[in-house]
């Protein structure tokens, strides 16, 4: 085969040589014996060959050509696998409509092709047209540049991608800018990588305990530095233990209680205290769900041991004052009613109006003195809980009756809801509405002039649940941990300031726990609080939420 091709082009380059030197003797420039007949046949001759060789020659080059053309179809098609392969693509017009998207893209965003083919490419930022991101770009297209940078889009089931995006402007043979080419690549997995990582380093700074575990069987998927040295479990989350393992003195059903409300999508978060061998312990759990949809429950666990040290050296010393104090503020409020009465005499103008300031100001006092005194007793288990079989719509109703009068003080009306008739459990009538009574006088004093505070129940399966709604500024969600705290004095929303000792919120705790129920809020700012106390049905299922279960 080498052979023969190495002859045929030796006999065609001496044929092409033949050929040119034929039509130039033609042509005169060389010479020969002249004759006319000669010459023609030469010129013939060397034409003929001429052409030959030339078209032989012609046709090889055709065949390289096309190889080469077919050589570099191949790498063209080769390049264009490897970006489809590893690349998001869209074509689009300078104005933003779709023209072309290859598989990533429908892969991506869960789009199909013909969804998106014709349409604006704004629907896969985050704030559709208005995303300033997206006007960017669009501002590039327009002028016939590229644009290059990070974006955050969104995907057809509404989740977050991002993606490092490179638009590029293509040009027709007239150099116009006719349509523009983006290749995105998918960095989604290393920027979560990357937040994990930060997240993970903030976790295990914290002085609180952090617990992660599975909705279902309550696994520890993840627990901080802080959580690891309580428990003294060096391995963390590869034990494979339990939620409630982490606490020693709370048993699994008081847990399971606990993080109901959060199963039934009631309350987006519950509190729980309870005791780990000599610390009180704040139990704060939520749910959330995980990047990739699965739902996942994080408790933070403080240790408030110190808090409710200080608390009880606090409500000890002013219980002690409070003692001494009651006596003669007592004396002090009988006499002052005295004058009132007429008993020692009348009193006419100013004199009429101090007494009744003194009468009114001692009323407060005592009442305070009361309040400490009570929750001194609730937390000594001095003060007497019998419960007997009740219903809730009375005892509402009582509770309108009795707070009216303040709620005119304040120009707020209390409205009750129309109350289930047989909303029964089983409770102390007087404790009950002692916690009735703290919730409206708050609830009046944080609604505005001419405002309405809605008291109601609702059927929440294995509990009643009593509220107390207004319509004041709100509660600041940083401010939740303190606000069943001891002589709590949250800043409010509005930044007026409110009379009051801190201490009905921390009383009304105290009771529910007594009743084996919980107590809760939600608050939106400039909107209103509505407090929630949930009490056991009498025929319920019995639950386990008592102070005495809770604290070893």
């Amino acid at each position: 085969m080498a052979q023969h091709s190495y002859l045929s082009v030796t006999v065609l380059a001496l044929l092409a040589l033949l050929g040119l030197y034929a039509a130039s003797l033609a042509f005169g420039v060389v010479g020969l014996p002249s004759g006319p007949v000669i010459s023609g046949l030469w010129a013939t001759t060397g034409l003929l060959v001429g052409s030959g060789a030339v078209l032989v020659l012609t046709r090889q080059q055709d065949r390289r050509g096309q190889r080469l053309l077919q050589q570099y179809g191949k790498e063209l098609n080769f390049g264009r696998q490897a970006i489809n392969a590893h690349t998001i693509v869209n074509v689009s017009e300078r104005t933003g409509e779709i023209i072309e998207v290859n598989e990533n893209f429908t892969r991506l965003f869960g789009y199909s092709a013909d969804e998106v083919l014709g349409h604006e490419l704004s629907f896969i930022y985050e704030n559709g047209e208005e995303d300033p991101v997206f006007q960017e770009m669009m501002s590039c297209s327009l002028a016939g540049t590229g644009w290059t940078g990070e974006q955050r889009l969104r995907t057809k089931d509404g989740a977050a991608v991002y993606t490092q995006c490179t638009m590029m402007p293509l040009f027709d043979e007239d150099g116009q800018h006719s349509r523009n080419i983006t290749l995105r690549t998918d960095v989604t997995a290393s920027r979560r990588a990357e937040a994990d990582h930060y997240l993970t380093v903030v976790l295990e700074e914290l002085k609180d305990e952090v617990f992660i575990y599975d909705t279902a069987e309550h696994v520890i998927t993840y627990m901080n530095a802080a959580a690891r040295r309580r428990t003294g479990w060096e391995d963390g989350a590869r034990g494979g233990r339990r939620i409630d393992e982490a606490i020693s003195d709370i048993d699994p059903g008081v847990f399971a209680e606990h993080i109901a409300p959060l199963t039934n999508g009631r309350d987006p978060i519950v509190r729980l205290e309870c005791r780990d061998d000599a610390h009180a312990l704040e139990v704060a759990t939520q749910r959330i769900t995980a990047p990739g949809g699965k739902p996942l429950y994080v408790s933070v666990i403080r240790d408030i041991t110190e808090r409710r040290a200080v608390e009880k050296a606090k409500l000890d010393m002013v219980s002690t004052v409070s003692h001494e104090l009651r006596a003669p503020l007592t004396s002090i409020k009988g006499s002052l009613r005295m004058l009132q009465s007429g008993a020692l005499g009348t009193f006419e103008g100013r004199a009429n109006t101090v007494i009744e300031i003194a009468a009114r100001n001692s009323e407060r006092l005592l009442l305070v003195l009361n309040d400490i005194l009570d929750l001194d007793k609730i937390r000594a288990k001095q003060m007497d809980f019998t419960r007997e079989s009740m219903t809730l719509g009375p005892l509402l109703q009582s509770a309108i009756d009795m707070n009216s009068g303040y709620g005119e003080e304040h120009g707020v009306r209390f409205r009750l809801d129309d109350p289930t008739s047989d909303a029964r459990i089983m409770g102390n009538a007087d404790r009950l509405m002692q916690v009735l009574t703290n919730l409206m006088s708050n609830a009046a004093k944080f609604s505005p002039q001419d405002g309405e505070v809605r008291v109601g129940l609702r059927d929440q399966g294995d509990v009643w649940q009593i509220f107390v709604r207004d319509s004041g500024p709100g509660i600041a969600e940083s401010d939740r941990p303190r606000v069943f705290d001891t002589f709590a004095q949250l800043k409010p929303a509005d930044g007026r300031p409110r009379s009051g000792t801190g201490l009905g919120l921390a009383i009304c705790k105290s009771i529910v726990e007594r009743h084996e129920g919980e107590i809760d809020f939600v608050s939106q700012i400039g909107h209103g609080t509505e407090f929630r106390v949930d009490l056991p049905k009498a025929a319920g299922p019995e639950r386990n939420l008592t102070l005495e279960r809770l604290a070893s």
